[in-house]
């Protein structure tokens, strides 16, 4: 289902076949409900079951509005949820109906907590699906800096050829390539003092200037370790 959806105009297939169904259901139900079992509670079941197809068709209409291009971003969780109330609304329904009574208020209050519930838990899973969104993007952001922190090193070892200053910047390679993604803002300014570092020890490595080499490798090398104890 959810690879089908990576197409915006799948979503809204589905959406018009659960329309589609809605019109069915109305067809079969007046044909089959007589004038005596339409009472103030058959309305009251009736009027929520509508709530509850609109609930399944604005969730598919929600995939859509938040497809980006091929991607997918929305939580399909907010699907299933309503899907599963408008299940939990039928079997509601139908007995509210079969019950053939004037009196519509506890058929309403049956169907308001129903409700409630289901606006809830849509919302919290709407909430989650942000923040998810939020921390996954800080998370990517954070590896991105690890590797292209890495691959600067990594240019600047595979340039000297010098056996001693090779070994240094591999360890230094290794350190910034093992070190953990910062998630934090703390650290996102010293994160960018150290990578203007590396472009500058980049520049010594390409200019071959030896007798600066090893003091800026010791300089990264501090930075890395007050970064990572701050992470």
């Amino acid at each position: 289902m959810k690879d089908f959806l990576t197409k915006k105009k799948n979503a809204l297939l589905i959406a018009i076949i659960f329309v589609v169904l809605a019109a069915v259901y109305n067809l079969v139900l007046f044909l089959s409900a007589k004038e005596d079992v339409r009472t103030d509670a058959f309305w009251t079941a009736y009027a929520f079951i509508w709530v509850a197809f609109l609930g399944i068709i604005g969730s598919f209409f929600y995939v859509a509005a938040d497809i980006k291009g091929a991607k997918l971003s929305v939580s399909f969780i907010n699907v299933l949820v309503s899907l599963i109330y408008f299940a939990i609304e039928f079997i509601a329904s139908v007995v509210i109906m079969a019950v053939k009574t004037d009196n519509y208020v506890p058929a309403l209050v049956v169907q308001i907590i129903l409700f409630a519930a289901y606006v809830v838990v849509f919302i919290v899973f709407a909430v989650a699906k942000n923040y998810n969104e939020a921390h996954f993007r800080e998370n990517d952001e954070a590896v991105g800096y690890i590797k292209k922190l890495s691959s600067t090193i990594n240019v600047c070892y595979s340039i000297e050829k010098d056996y001693e200053l090779k070994e240094k910047i591999r360890k230094l390679y290794d350190l910034c390539r093992t070190s953990a993604p910062a998630v934090n803002a703390d650290v996102e300014e010293l994160e960018e003092i150290i990578l203007a570092e590396a472009e500058k020890l980049k520049n010594m490595v390409l200019s071959d200037a030896k007798d600066q080499i090893e003091e800026q490798i010791e300089n990264i090398t501090n930075l890395m370790a007050a970064r990572n104890s701050q992470v």
